[in-house]
Protein backbone atom coordinates (compact mmCIF):
# COMPACT_ATOMS: atom_id res chain seq x y z
CA UNK A 1 0.00 0.00 0.00
CA UNK A 2 1.29 3.45 -0.91
CA UNK A 3 2.18 5.85 1.93
CA UNK A 4 0.69 8.78 0.02
CA UNK A 5 -2.39 10.27 1.66
CA UNK A 6 -5.21 10.70 -0.84
CA UNK A 7 -6.98 14.02 -0.46
CA UNK A 8 -8.69 14.33 -3.84
CA UNK A 9 -11.72 12.15 -3.10
CA UNK A 10 -13.86 10.82 -0.26
CA UNK A 11 -13.91 7.10 0.44
CA UNK A 12 -16.92 5.35 1.96
CA UNK A 13 -16.44 1.88 3.40
CA UNK A 14 -19.66 -0.11 3.95
CA UNK A 15 -19.36 -3.13 6.22
CA UNK A 16 -22.30 -5.51 6.35
CA UNK A 17 -22.75 -7.84 9.31
CA UNK A 18 -25.68 -10.05 10.20
CA UNK A 19 -25.08 -9.66 13.93
CA UNK A 20 -23.24 -7.33 16.30
CA UNK A 21 -20.41 -9.11 18.06
CA UNK A 22 -18.82 -7.81 21.25
CA UNK A 23 -15.38 -7.44 19.67
CA UNK A 24 -16.37 -5.52 16.58
CA UNK A 25 -15.15 -2.20 18.01
CA UNK A 26 -11.65 -3.54 18.62
CA UNK A 27 -11.62 -5.25 15.22
CA UNK A 28 -12.38 -1.92 13.54
CA UNK A 29 -9.34 -0.12 14.97
CA UNK A 30 -6.81 -1.59 12.47
CA UNK A 31 -9.19 -0.74 9.62
CA UNK A 32 -9.54 2.84 10.87
CA UNK A 33 -5.77 3.12 11.22
CA UNK A 34 -5.32 1.96 7.64
CA UNK A 35 -7.87 4.41 6.29
CA UNK A 36 -6.40 7.29 8.31
CA UNK A 37 -2.97 6.71 6.77
CA UNK A 38 -4.22 6.30 3.22
CA UNK A 39 -7.07 8.83 3.01
CA UNK A 40 -7.65 12.32 4.31
CA UNK A 41 -11.42 12.02 3.84
CA UNK A 42 -13.14 8.76 4.68
CA UNK A 43 -16.10 7.25 6.50
CA UNK A 44 -17.17 3.80 7.68
CA UNK A 45 -20.80 2.69 7.59
CA UNK A 46 -21.66 -0.48 9.50
CA UNK A 47 -24.98 -2.13 8.72
CA UNK A 48 -26.18 -4.62 11.32
CA UNK A 49 -29.39 -6.56 11.80
CA UNK A 50 -30.89 -5.25 15.01
CA UNK A 51 -29.04 -5.14 18.31
CA UNK A 52 -28.33 -8.49 19.88
CA UNK A 53 -29.29 -8.85 23.55
CA UNK A 54 -25.93 -10.39 24.44
CA UNK A 55 -23.91 -7.49 22.97
CA UNK A 56 -22.58 -4.41 24.69
CA UNK A 57 -24.25 -1.09 24.07
CA UNK A 58 -23.32 0.54 20.77
CA UNK A 59 -22.17 3.65 22.57
CA UNK A 60 -19.55 1.61 24.39
CA UNK A 61 -18.34 -0.13 21.25
CA UNK A 62 -18.11 2.83 18.90
CA UNK A 63 -17.75 5.87 21.19
CA UNK A 64 -14.04 6.43 20.46
CA UNK A 65 -14.06 5.42 16.79
CA UNK A 66 -13.97 8.43 14.41
CA UNK A 67 -16.02 8.71 11.23
CA UNK A 68 -18.07 5.61 12.01
CA UNK A 69 -21.82 5.34 11.42
CA UNK A 70 -23.81 2.33 12.59
CA UNK A 71 -27.13 1.45 10.98
CA UNK A 72 -29.30 -0.97 12.90
CA UNK A 73 -31.91 -2.31 10.51
CA UNK A 74 -34.92 -4.59 10.62
CA UNK A 75 -34.16 -8.07 11.90
CA UNK A 76 -35.84 -9.75 8.93
CA UNK A 77 -34.00 -7.75 6.28
CA UNK A 78 -31.99 -9.96 3.93
CA UNK A 79 -28.21 -9.82 3.65
CA UNK A 80 -28.24 -8.35 0.15
CA UNK A 81 -30.77 -5.73 1.18
CA UNK A 82 -28.34 -4.68 3.93
CA UNK A 83 -25.69 -4.07 1.28
CA UNK A 84 -28.08 -1.88 -0.69
CA UNK A 85 -29.09 0.10 2.40
CA UNK A 86 -25.48 0.74 3.33
CA UNK A 87 -24.54 1.78 -0.21
CA UNK A 88 -27.50 4.17 -0.40
CA UNK A 89 -26.33 5.90 2.81
CA UNK A 90 -22.72 6.29 1.62
CA UNK A 91 -21.68 9.72 0.34
CA UNK A 92 -18.19 8.95 -0.94
CA UNK A 93 -16.83 9.44 -4.44
CA UNK A 94 -15.76 5.79 -4.22
CA UNK A 95 -17.79 3.29 -2.18
CA UNK A 96 -16.34 -0.04 -1.06
CA UNK A 97 -18.75 -2.71 0.16
CA UNK A 98 -17.23 -5.49 2.24
CA UNK A 99 -17.50 -7.51 5.44
CA UNK A 100 -15.47 -7.64 8.64
CA UNK A 101 -13.97 -10.96 7.58
CA UNK A 102 -12.74 -9.68 4.22
CA UNK A 103 -11.87 -6.03 4.83
CA UNK A 104 -8.78 -6.78 6.91
CA UNK A 105 -7.35 -8.84 4.02
CA UNK A 106 -8.02 -6.22 1.33
CA UNK A 107 -5.75 -3.43 0.15
CA UNK A 108 -8.42 -0.76 0.44
CA UNK A 109 -6.29 2.04 -1.02
CA UNK A 110 -5.35 0.02 -4.10
CA UNK A 111 -8.93 -1.12 -4.60
CA UNK A 112 -10.30 2.42 -4.32
CA UNK A 113 -7.58 3.88 -6.57
CA UNK A 114 -8.25 1.34 -9.32
CA UNK A 115 -11.97 2.02 -9.26
CA UNK A 116 -11.38 5.77 -9.19
CA UNK A 117 -8.86 5.75 -12.05
CA UNK A 118 -10.79 3.36 -14.30
CA UNK A 119 -14.21 4.80 -13.37
CA UNK A 120 -15.42 1.21 -13.24
CA UNK A 121 -16.45 -1.22 -10.52
CA UNK A 122 -13.62 -3.35 -9.20
CA UNK A 123 -14.32 -6.60 -7.36
CA UNK A 124 -11.81 -8.55 -5.31
CA UNK A 125 -11.49 -11.93 -6.99
CA UNK A 126 -10.04 -15.20 -5.88
CA UNK A 127 -8.71 -18.02 -8.04
CA UNK A 128 -10.74 -18.79 -11.16
CA UNK A 129 -10.43 -22.46 -10.24
CA UNK A 130 -13.35 -21.86 -7.89
CA UNK A 131 -15.56 -21.23 -10.92
CA UNK A 132 -15.71 -24.91 -11.79
CA UNK A 133 -18.81 -26.03 -13.66
CA UNK A 134 -21.90 -26.15 -11.48
CA UNK A 135 -25.22 -27.19 -13.05
CA UNK A 136 -27.30 -25.07 -10.66
CA UNK A 137 -25.10 -21.99 -11.01
CA UNK A 138 -24.98 -22.32 -14.80
CA UNK A 139 -28.76 -22.74 -15.00
CA UNK A 140 -29.44 -19.73 -12.78
CA UNK A 141 -26.89 -17.67 -14.69
CA UNK A 142 -28.48 -18.47 -18.04
CA UNK A 143 -31.95 -17.84 -16.70
CA UNK A 144 -31.23 -14.59 -14.85
CA UNK A 145 -28.50 -13.03 -17.00
CA UNK A 146 -25.98 -12.67 -14.13
CA UNK A 147 -22.41 -13.95 -13.95
CA UNK A 148 -22.59 -16.08 -10.80
CA UNK A 149 -18.86 -16.49 -10.17
CA UNK A 150 -17.85 -18.20 -6.98
CA UNK A 151 -14.43 -16.55 -7.26
CA UNK A 152 -15.94 -13.09 -6.79
CA UNK A 153 -15.79 -12.11 -3.14
CA UNK A 154 -18.19 -9.83 -1.28
CA UNK A 155 -15.69 -6.95 -1.47
CA UNK A 156 -16.27 -4.56 -4.36
CA UNK A 157 -15.60 -0.88 -5.08
CA UNK A 158 -17.95 1.36 -7.05
CA UNK A 159 -17.35 4.85 -8.42
CA UNK A 160 -20.11 7.25 -7.51
CA UNK A 161 -21.72 7.57 -10.95
CA UNK A 162 -21.96 3.81 -11.41
CA UNK A 163 -23.30 3.27 -7.89
CA UNK A 164 -26.02 5.88 -8.42
CA UNK A 165 -27.09 4.13 -11.62
CA UNK A 166 -27.34 0.75 -9.88
CA UNK A 167 -29.25 2.11 -6.89
CA UNK A 168 -31.96 3.40 -9.24
CA UNK A 169 -32.66 -0.12 -10.49
CA UNK A 170 -35.28 -2.37 -8.87
CA UNK A 171 -32.68 -5.17 -8.91
CA UNK A 172 -30.07 -3.17 -6.99
CA UNK A 173 -29.74 -5.90 -4.34
CA UNK A 174 -28.45 -8.32 -6.97
CA UNK A 175 -26.57 -5.81 -9.13
CA UNK A 176 -24.39 -4.73 -6.20
CA UNK A 177 -23.33 -8.35 -5.70
CA UNK A 178 -23.29 -9.89 -9.17
CA UNK A 179 -22.27 -8.62 -12.58
CA UNK A 180 -24.79 -8.69 -15.41
CA UNK A 181 -23.79 -10.67 -18.47
CA UNK A 182 -24.79 -7.70 -20.64
CA UNK A 183 -23.36 -5.11 -18.27
CA UNK A 184 -22.74 -1.69 -19.78
CA UNK A 185 -19.68 -1.29 -17.54
CA UNK A 186 -17.76 -4.51 -16.99
CA UNK A 187 -16.24 -5.14 -13.58
CA UNK A 188 -12.51 -5.31 -13.21
CA UNK A 189 -10.98 -7.80 -10.83
CA UNK A 190 -8.33 -7.31 -8.21
CA UNK A 191 -6.72 -10.69 -7.47
CA UNK A 192 -6.05 -11.62 -3.87
CA UNK A 193 -3.22 -13.51 -2.30
CA UNK A 194 -4.64 -16.92 -1.49
CA UNK A 195 -1.89 -17.45 1.08
CA UNK A 196 -3.41 -14.82 3.37
CA UNK A 197 -6.11 -17.27 4.47
CA UNK A 198 -9.03 -15.71 2.69
CA UNK A 199 -12.19 -16.74 4.57
CA UNK A 200 -14.73 -19.09 3.09
CA UNK A 201 -18.11 -17.40 3.46
CA UNK A 202 -20.87 -19.95 3.80
CA UNK A 203 -24.27 -18.35 3.97
CA UNK A 204 -27.11 -19.73 6.03
CA UNK A 205 -29.79 -21.79 4.33
CA UNK A 206 -32.34 -18.99 4.66
CA UNK A 207 -29.91 -16.51 3.10
CA UNK A 208 -29.16 -18.83 0.18
CA UNK A 209 -32.84 -19.58 -0.34
CA UNK A 210 -33.63 -15.86 -0.39
CA UNK A 211 -30.86 -15.29 -2.92
CA UNK A 212 -32.15 -18.00 -5.24
CA UNK A 213 -35.67 -16.58 -4.92
CA UNK A 214 -34.44 -13.09 -5.84
CA UNK A 215 -32.49 -14.46 -8.79
CA UNK A 216 -35.52 -16.32 -10.12
CA UNK A 217 -37.70 -13.25 -9.63
CA UNK A 218 -35.20 -11.12 -11.53
CA UNK A 219 -35.53 -13.46 -14.53
CA UNK A 220 -39.16 -12.40 -15.03
CA UNK A 221 -38.52 -10.43 -18.25
CA UNK A 222 -36.83 -13.39 -19.91
CA UNK A 223 -39.48 -15.82 -18.72
CA UNK A 224 -42.26 -13.51 -19.91
CA UNK A 225 -40.61 -13.22 -23.31
CA UNK A 226 -40.57 -17.01 -23.61
CA UNK A 227 -44.22 -17.14 -22.55
CA UNK A 228 -45.06 -14.59 -25.24
CA UNK A 229 -43.41 -16.74 -27.90
CA UNK A 230 -45.25 -19.84 -26.65
CA UNK A 231 -48.52 -17.89 -26.63
CA UNK A 232 -48.00 -16.91 -30.27
CA UNK A 233 -47.33 -20.54 -31.18
CA UNK A 234 -50.47 -21.73 -29.35
CA UNK A 235 -52.57 -19.01 -31.01
CA UNK A 236 -51.35 -20.08 -34.44
CA UNK A 237 -52.00 -23.74 -33.64
CA UNK A 238 -55.52 -22.85 -32.44
CA UNK A 239 -56.33 -21.12 -35.71
CA UNK A 240 -54.98 -24.07 -37.69
CA UNK A 241 -57.15 -26.40 -35.62
CA UNK A 242 -60.24 -24.30 -36.41
CA UNK A 243 -59.39 -24.45 -40.12
CA UNK A 244 -58.87 -28.22 -39.80
CA UNK A 245 -62.28 -28.62 -38.14
CA UNK A 246 -64.03 -26.67 -40.90
CA UNK A 247 -62.26 -28.65 -43.67
CA UNK A 248 -63.13 -31.99 -42.06
CA UNK A 249 -66.78 -30.97 -41.63
CA UNK A 250 -67.27 -29.87 -45.22
CA UNK A 251 -65.25 -32.70 -46.74
CA UNK A 252 -68.06 -35.15 -46.01
CA UNK A 253 -66.27 -37.15 -43.34
CA UNK A 254 -68.72 -38.65 -40.89
CA UNK A 255 -68.34 -36.91 -37.51
CA UNK A 256 -70.44 -36.75 -34.38
CA UNK A 257 -73.21 -34.19 -34.14
CA UNK A 258 -71.96 -30.96 -32.60
CA UNK A 259 -68.32 -31.85 -33.26
CA UNK A 260 -67.73 -28.77 -35.43
CA UNK A 261 -69.29 -26.43 -32.88
CA UNK A 262 -67.29 -27.86 -30.00
CA UNK A 263 -64.08 -27.78 -32.06
CA UNK A 264 -64.58 -24.15 -33.05
CA UNK A 265 -65.42 -23.14 -29.47
CA UNK A 266 -62.30 -24.90 -28.15
CA UNK A 267 -60.07 -23.54 -30.90
CA UNK A 268 -61.28 -19.95 -30.65
CA UNK A 269 -61.18 -20.02 -26.85
CA UNK A 270 -57.62 -21.28 -26.93
CA UNK A 271 -56.77 -18.59 -29.51
CA UNK A 272 -58.25 -15.84 -27.36
CA UNK A 273 -56.57 -17.01 -24.15
CA UNK A 274 -53.17 -17.37 -25.82
CA UNK A 275 -53.45 -13.89 -27.39
CA UNK A 276 -54.51 -12.40 -24.05
CA UNK A 277 -51.66 -14.10 -22.20
CA UNK A 278 -49.17 -13.00 -24.84
CA UNK A 279 -50.40 -9.40 -24.71
CA UNK A 280 -50.19 -9.35 -20.90
CA UNK A 281 -46.67 -10.77 -21.02
CA UNK A 282 -45.58 -8.14 -23.54
CA UNK A 283 -47.07 -5.42 -21.37
CA UNK A 284 -45.31 -6.68 -18.26
CA UNK A 285 -42.01 -6.92 -20.13
CA UNK A 286 -42.40 -3.29 -21.25
CA UNK A 287 -43.18 -2.19 -17.68
CA UNK A 288 -40.22 -4.06 -16.23
CA UNK A 289 -37.96 -2.63 -18.94
CA UNK A 290 -38.98 0.90 -18.02
CA UNK A 291 -38.55 0.24 -14.30
CA UNK A 292 -35.10 -1.27 -14.80
CA UNK A 293 -33.96 1.59 -17.02
CA UNK A 294 -32.99 -0.79 -19.78
CA UNK A 295 -33.63 1.74 -22.51
CA UNK A 296 -31.41 4.31 -20.80
CA UNK A 297 -28.44 1.95 -20.97
CA UNK A 298 -28.46 1.52 -24.74
CA UNK A 299 -26.22 4.53 -25.50
CA UNK A 300 -22.70 3.63 -24.40
CA UNK A 301 -20.79 6.63 -25.75
CA UNK A 302 -21.61 9.79 -27.61
CA UNK A 303 -19.61 12.04 -29.93
CA UNK A 304 -20.97 15.37 -31.05
CA UNK A 305 -19.53 17.93 -33.44
CA UNK A 306 -22.51 20.26 -33.25
CA UNK A 307 -21.75 23.97 -32.98
CA UNK A 308 -24.68 26.29 -33.53
CA UNK A 309 -22.50 29.41 -33.34
CA UNK A 310 -19.74 28.33 -35.72
CA UNK A 311 -20.87 30.62 -38.54
CA UNK A 312 -22.49 33.28 -36.38
CA UNK A 313 -20.83 36.54 -35.37
CA UNK A 314 -23.96 38.32 -34.20
CA UNK A 315 -23.43 37.51 -30.53
CA UNK A 316 -24.17 39.54 -27.47
CA UNK A 317 -20.43 39.63 -26.68
CA UNK A 318 -17.77 41.65 -28.53
CA UNK A 319 -14.75 39.41 -28.89
CA UNK A 320 -12.17 42.09 -29.80
CA UNK A 321 -9.20 43.64 -28.10
CA UNK A 322 -10.93 47.05 -28.32
CA UNK A 323 -13.93 45.67 -26.44
CA UNK A 324 -11.67 44.23 -23.77
CA UNK A 325 -9.92 47.59 -23.30
CA UNK A 326 -13.25 49.37 -23.05
CA UNK A 327 -14.43 46.88 -20.46
CA UNK A 328 -11.30 47.40 -18.38
CA UNK A 329 -11.62 51.19 -18.60
CA UNK A 330 -15.26 50.95 -17.48
CA UNK A 331 -14.28 48.77 -14.55
CA UNK A 332 -11.70 51.36 -13.39
CA UNK A 333 -14.26 54.13 -13.51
Amino acid sequence: MSNQTRNDYLLSLVLVETELSDGIGAALKPVISTLSRAFQYWEIIIVIKGIQSNSKLMSEQFANLPNVRVLSVWERAGYYRLRTLGASEAIGDVVIISTMDEVSLTDLALLADQSRAAEEPVVVGRSRLLDAFSPLRSLLGSLTGYNLRKSDTHTVAFPRHDLNRILELPTADLDLRFERQDAVIARRRLPVDEDTGWPERKGHFVQRFALVSDLIASSAPRALSVITMLSAFVALASLLYCVYAVVVYFSGIDVQDGWLTISLVLGLTSFFLSCALGALSLGLVAILDKLSGGRRQVILEEFSNTDFFRDTDDLNVEMTAKADAATQQEARS
